[in-house]
């Protein structure tokens, strides 16, 4: 478990405050799968936002670099 919280204080005044508390949780199949159908449009949204980014990025001419440890010529 996990708790984490943040105190903004002017002065002695306690202007704003908030927490979280999580619990950890293994990252095994049966647990992202429930997220992803807990959560279908944040899912869809993250993943649109990405490819909107990337399409942006190559409108500009921005150019590609892949990761050092992949071999050249796989783009997949």
């Amino acid at each position: 478990r996990l708790v984490v919280g943040v105190d903004d204080l002017r002065g002695t005044d306690v202007v704003f405050s908030a927490s979280m508390a999580l619990d950890r949780v293994p990252a095994d199949r049966r647990s992202l799968g429930r997220v992803l159908w807990r959560f279908p449009l944040m899912t869809m949204r993250v993943s649109w936002g990405i490819y909107r980014q990337a399409l942006a990025l190559r409108r500009k001419g921005v150019a590609f670099h892949p990761h050092p440890d992949r071999p050249a010529g796989r783009d997949a």
